[in-house]
């Protein structure tokens, strides 16, 4: 079994904002944008 390690947290003042930045993270193919995300600590996404 592999070991799950969390590496990114990032709380939203509602449900329906979170669901809408996991979407579009969800979407992300290229490595740079989400290594940036990572690095940077937050999601600098337009919704």
């Amino acid at each position: 079994m592999r070991k799950i390690i969390l590496i990114f947290h990032q709380e939203f003042p509602s449900l329906e904002i979170a669901r809408r930045i996991e979407r579009k993270l969800k979407r992300l193919k290229r490595r740079d944008y989400i290594e940036k995300i990572i690095s940077d600590g937050f999601i600098k996404l337009g919704l």
